[in-house]
């Protein structure tokens, strides 16, 4: 009896496991399509803005980097608004982007990891939408369109041209499963 259990849990565990792979990959996989133009870590274009904002978050992706292997602050600078210098905590939500994707910028630049951010971002919020989804016992079809409609939407589509801080946003759906947790079934 344990073993027949055994193997039923084990195949269950496995079904799931590829069924989530399958949802996760169809994600990344749809958001790489959307910038194969860009290329991977393409160094030297990036998408068009009339705006001249993708220059800039370029430059706040650079900025951690450069202050992490100088010694320097990563959340302020004098290099802009000189001689004051800027708060970057209160001027854009980079920072934490930057910083973790260091290793990246040091070793391909900044304008390759805001490529690949740009890549990643539309993929990773509908992740995190699919698998709060989940976490509120959703089928694993619905949970599959609640990330589409989620990191897919027209907002993120439209603002994944020229605003990656708007467009990587997994963290809002997490925020939401907690409050969820905390108000309704705690």
């Amino acid at each position: 009896m344990r073993v027949a259990t055994k193997t039923f849990l084990e195949s269950r565990a496995r079904r799931i496991n590829l069924g989530t792979l399958a949802v996760v990959s169809a994600y990344f996989g749809y958001s790489f399509a959307l910038y194969s133009k860009l290329g991977f870590l393409n160094r030297h274009r990036i998408t068009f803005s009339a705006t001249g904002d993708n220059a800039q978050q370029v430059w706040f992706l650079a900025w951690p980097a450069h202050a992490l292997r100088s010694g320097l602050n990563p959340f302020s600078s004098t290099a802009l608004d000189v001689p004051y210098g800027i708060n970057l905590l209160s001027n854009t939500s980079m920072p934490l982007l930057g910083i973790l994707f260091a290793p990246v910028t040091w070793l391909f630049g900044a304008t390759a990891t805001y490529n690949l951010l740009l890549q990643l971002a539309l993929g990773a919020s509908a992740t995190a939408a699919y698998f709060v989804a989940r976490k509120l016992q959703m089928s694993q079809w619905a949970s599959f369109v609640v990330g589409l409609l989620y990191g897919f939407s027209s907002f993120f589509i439209s603002q994944g041209q020229a605003h990656l801080f708007l467009t990587f946003a997994p963290v809002p759906p997490l925020v939401f499963w907690l409050l969820w947790r905390i108000v309704i079934q705690d």
